[in-house]
């Protein structure tokens, strides 16, 4: 589940809790309302019923509407004659009782004789208790010449005790989930940071370990025999050692400064420098790429030589590998004011809006290629009743796209005695040239990418009999372009070819439907092995076979050389791994077959990576074979796994 689908949940998990508190005051309200109307009706009928009362016994006639209410908790009764207190505290008793009035009162008794209160008590029908109460500020009228005034003091306190235990459980209720929210916010903070820093993590290996492997085999190379019958090639190595060299040591010196500015102990060495002279300087490697156009009057700047030349390096090297095929590149210098701008500009794929604002954040960096307008992409490989692959590439962004249509032939004949085709994608030049150039030394035609979107292009025009990619390269990264390779073939071998050596990233390369992950600093030796077996078990290895090699499999039909697994009309496509597993698995039903052994037999060594892979494609023929319920494929706690239907 993503980041923002988490926050979506619990802004709409805050959202309901808070509707629901808010309901629960409402229905709190109501109800206290309702049952503040229940007592002033309560009282109405019992002081009704004591006028009534003291009618009879003074033998006067009683009112129509003898009682009336005041305010809230202040009620007047009118009873035309004198009222005598102990009668009067035995009627209002009697009838509050009745009535169902348990609660604290006060009586106060009107004279007119004197115009105030003459008599003032509180009482109560929780017990016999009588205290007191001074009534001079209870409210007078001259409406009738004899009455009484009942007030509840405790009645406004309880009502709102009681409202307010139920407004402060809400606000308890609300706190909580506010250091709720708070404390899954600084969760999804730490994931985010923890993710932006294994990226940064990810990109320093990328950018050491490249030139690391650059470096072996260029070692290798200048230490074989027949090097020195090569003087072009000898020197063409040698410069690439000299170039990794200072690229590694500006890599180190980067990470230390980054090291040092950590700890606010970096020391800048502070110099006035000549911009026009650094920048021309910079842009020597680039042979011309770039136009530099300066129309600055003053071009002294007080700054480190080290990291102005590194930004200016950086922005330029940027610039160039998000461009396209002809980077349309332009420095340009001028003065603003008492500033001088130093201004970079580029044709390339850009940033996303939803990034910009993140480009200054510590350890950022932009976590896959994407253009904001590039929804449109399409690729796929058909076979035409002319027995060709026909295949058809669509990129492009908004309405400007580019639509390719490539037929080929392949001829079986041909392809017995053809170079074996390689498509290798690695955005680091020397390195490329490295590799590309010891695989064609093994008598391989290596076609070589730069980036992802050339690579799926050369990929649509052409075909490969295995592709070897890395994962971090520009427009478009290695796993995205795996993964739509594989849906465009899915029996062309895939092999990773990288500097990130996380498990997760190998067990996600595994299952985007890569065949093996081999991390840099690499040798030679070991990448040709590697594609050497690939090669030997590939369907193109023999091209001229009719015969299936079929075989049941539950209610499944298994073809071992057609990488298929069919059943009731439907086809699913296997790798050469998931086939190679199924076969080993299938050829011994209801066998317990030991993790150890199947990982030798199909990998040829039983580390614990090569376990984590294994899981991997045993999860994917779970899912391939799961139309049939009676197959299954059992997991042996600590010793392997049995197949049986």
């Amino acid at each position: 589940m993503s980041r923002r689908t988490i926050q979506s949940l619990t802004i709409f998990s805050a959202v309901l809790i808070i509707s629901v508190v808010i309901t629960q005051i409402y229905w709190v309200k109501q109800a206290l309302d309702l049952r503040h109307r229940q007592f002033n009706q309560n009282a109405h009928v019992a002081l009704q019923d004591v006028a009534s009362k003291l009618a009879k016994v003074n033998g006067v006639m009683q009112t129509s509407n003898p009682v009336e209410q005041l305010s809230p908790q202040y009620f007047l009764v009118n009873t035309n004659a004198t009222t005598q207190p102990d009668l009067l505290e035995h009627f209002i008793k009697d009838s509050f009782q009745k009535n169902n009035l348990i609660t604290d009162f006060e009586v106060g008794i009107y004279d007119c004789t004197t115009n105030r209160m003459r008599y003032g008590m509180s009482l109560s029908t929780k017990n016999n208790d009588k205290i007191p109460t001074a009534t001079s500020n209870w409210y007078k009228t001259d409406k009738y010449p004899y009455y009484f005034g009942v007030r509840f003091p405790e009645q406004d306190t309880y009502f709102a005790g009681t409202i307010n235990g139920a407004i402060w459980s809400s606000v308890l209720v609300l706190v909580a989930v506010s250091f709720f929210a708070y404390a899954l916010f600084i969760i999804l903070r730490q994931k985010q940071l923890s993710e932006v820093q294994r990226d940064f993590v990810n990109n320093m290996t990328h950018e050491l370990q490249t030139p690391i492997s650059t470096i072996r085999i260029a070692a290798d190379v200048l230490n074989s025999d027949n090097i020195v019958t090569q003087p072009v090639r000898h020197k063409r190595y040698v410069q690439i050692v000299q170039d990794e060299i200072l690229r590694l040591q500006g890599q180190v010196e980067m990470v230390l400064s980054m090291a040092k500015a950590e700890r606010n102990a970096l020391t800048l060495q502070i110099e006035t420098l000549h911009i026009e002279n650094v920048i021309e300087s910079v842009l020597l490697p680039f042979e011309n790429k770039i136009a530099f156009l300066n129309e600055a009057r003053n071009t002294e700047i007080e700054a480190d030589p080290f990291h102005f030349r590194c930004m200016i390096n950086n922005l330029i090297d940027n610039a160039l590998k998000y461009s396209d095929e002809t980077p349309d590149v332009k420095i340009k210098t001028y003065n603003k004011g008492k500033c001088l701008v130093i201004e970079v500009e580029d044709h390339g794929i850009g940033i996303a809006p939803e990034y910009r604002k993140k480009i200054f954040n510590q350890f950022f960096r932009i976590p896959l290629w994407r253009c904001s307008q590039c929804q449109r992409f399409r690729h796929w490989i058909e076979l035409c009743q002319t027995n060709r692959p026909f295949a058809s590439l669509e990129t492009g962004c908004g309405k400007h796209i580019r639509k390719r249509k490539h037929i080929y032939h392949f001829n079986p004949a041909e392809a017995m005695t053809m170079k074996k085709r390689i498509l290798y994608v690695e955005d680091d030049p020397n390195l490329a040239f490295a590799t590309k150039d010891n695989l064609e030394e093994y008598d391989y035609e290596v076609v070589h990418a730069p980036d992802g979107m050339k690579a799926l292009d050369y990929f649509g025009k052409d075909h490969f009999d295995i592709c070897v990619l890395d994962i971090m390269l520009p427009k478009m990264d290695g796993f995205t372009l795996a993964e739509k390779i594989r849906a465009s073939d899915s029996q062309v071998p895939i092999l990773f070819l990288t500097a990130r050596s996380l498990q997760e990233d190998k067990l996600k390369g595994l299952r985007l439907g890569a065949d093996d992950y081999i991390t840099k600093p690499f040798s030679i030796e070991e990448l040709k092995l590697r594609i050497d077996v690939f090669l030997r078990r590939s369907k193109s290895e023999q091209p001229l076979v009719t015969k299936s090699d079929s075989s049941k499999v539950g209610k499944y039909v298994f073809d071992f050389q057609k990488l298929t697994l069919a059943i009731n009309g439907g086809s699913q496509n296997l790798t050469f791994r998931e086939a190679e597993v199924l076969k080993y698995l299938s050829e011994k039903p209801d066998q317990v077959i030991r993790r150890d052994e199947l990982l030798k037999a199909i990998w040829g060594d039983d580390d614990y990576f090569m376990g984590r892979s294994l899981d991997v494609f045993i999860s994917r023929l779970r899912k391939y074979l799961s139309a049939d319920p009676d197959i299954k494929i059992d997991n042996i706690h600590g010793v392997g796994f049995r197949m049986r239907w």
